[in-house]
């Protein structure tokens, strides 16, 4: 597969009306993951219909020895519960647990792709005071010789975002000029929160968060 720069990429994306497939899917998510070998997100929302809506892309990264680090906001989707309250200490324990045939198509692959570590989920919480919920929208994509691709924009890392909403985002890459240091404060936003080490936001482990409820 041709890496991230090998691909002419628009400077912004849109929803269009709705057809066989996603624009947004289409023309960005699943192309920007079948180049890449790790995705980091930020997203106020996260639902396993996002895997799904993606899987070729999601298998594809997959293939590409790759990985996937999310920072999510605090609200659990329902359908997701049966594979996330799997999340405790012994992760792969109870994990194994789950009956993949009483699981929908997409709950497999969120089970599968925390089985295998491609996928590591953290919760992000406003640290204490006049605050509301955390609500950030930020992605980046990396290939094998370590081009970047960022986006930030409106986008939750939903299907209804990917798919059925109206959202817009705009998109950097490191290798054009003037564009690179965008990149690098969307990479650096992303490893100071993953390390918790935000002086506005508090970050949880997945299976600490779900104990904690």
């Amino acid at each position: 597969m041709p890496l991230i720069p090998n691909r002419s990429w628009q400077s912004i994306y849109e929803s269009q009306p709705a057809g066989a497939e996603s624009h947004l899917v289409k023309e960005f998510y699943v192309p920007a993951l079948e180049r890449s070998t790790r995705y980091d997100r930020i997203a106020g929302y996260f639902s396993s219909s996002a895997l799904a809506v993606a899987a070729r892309g999601i298998h594809a990264l997959v293939d590409n020895d790759g990985e996937m680090r999310l920072i999510m906001g605090a609200e659990l989707y329902e359908n997701d519960r049966p594979v996330l309250e799997a999340l405790t200490e012994e992760l792969s324990a109870d994990l194994e647990k789950l009956d993949d045939e009483q699981l929908d198509a997409q709950l497999q692959l969120l089970a599968h792709l925390l089985r295998e570590d491609r996928l590591t989920i953290k919760v992000a919480l406003p640290r204490k005071g006049n605050w509301g919920i955390f609500h950030p929208k930020v992605g980046i994509f990396e290939d094998v010789e370590e081009n970047a691709l960022s986006f930030e924009g409106s986008v939750n890392e939903t299907a209804g975002g990917w798919e059925r909403n109206y959202e817009r985002f705009k998109v950097h890459r490191s290798w054009v000029e003037g564009q690179r240091g965008y990149v690098e404060d969307d990479i650096s936003t992303f490893e100071q929160l993953w390390a918790d080490d935000h002086p506005y936001v508090e970050i949880y482990d997945l299976p600490e968060a779900i104990e904690a409820e």
